[in-house]
C-alpha cells in the first residue's frame, strides 16, 4: 500500500451545495482532501457533487434519502457528508464505511473520518454513529 507523506486537508460546512459550491470549487484547487458537511442532496443528485472538480474523486452519503423516498419533501433540505480526494493521492485509497452522517476512508496507513454532528437530531442518533 502506498505511503502518504503529506496531505493538505480542509473541512467545509456548505450549508447547502447551492450556497457553498463556488468556495468548494476554489478549495479543490488548493487541497488534496476536502471534508464537506451539509450538502443537502439526496443520492440521486450526487452528480452535482461529482461535477465540482474533474481532478477529484468524491465519496458522498445523504441524510435525505429516507425522507425523499416517502414522498414530497416538506421543509428545507438537511445533512449529508462528502469527501473529495485529489486523484493524484487516490492510489491505495480504500472506502472503509459510509453512512448518512459519516464517511471513513483509508489512504496508506492513514484513516480519515468525516463526521457531521448536528446540534439537534433524531432519537436514534447513537445508532447512526455506530452504523447500525
Amino acid at each position: 500500500m502506498a505511503s502518504v507523506t503529506s496531505l493538505n486537508i480542509a473541512t467545509y460546512n456548505l450549508h447547502g451545495l447551492a450556497q457553498g459550491a463556488s468556495l468548494l470549487s476554489q478549495l479543490c484547487r488548493s487541497y488534496n482532501i476536502i471534508f464537506v458537511q451539509e450538502h443537502w442532496l439526496p443520492s440521486f443528485s450526487f452528480d452535482k457533487l461529482h461535477s465540482i472538480c474533474d481532478d477529484m474523486v468524491c465519496y458522498a452519503s445523504s441524510a435525505m434519502d429516507d425522507d425523499v423516498s416517502t414522498g414530497v419533501l416538506h421543509g428545507r433540505p438537511f445533512g449529508g457528508v462528502a469527501i473529495f480526494v485529489k486523484k493524484s493521492v487516490c492510489s491505495g485509497m480504500k472506502l472503509i464505511s459510509k453512512h448518512s452522517r459519516f464517511i471513513i476512508i483509508q489512504i496508506g496507513d492513514t484513516v480519515l473520518i468525516n463526521v457531521y454532528l448536528p446540534c439537534s437530531g433524531s432519537d436514534n442518533w447513537e445508532d447512526e454513529y455506530r452504523g447500525v
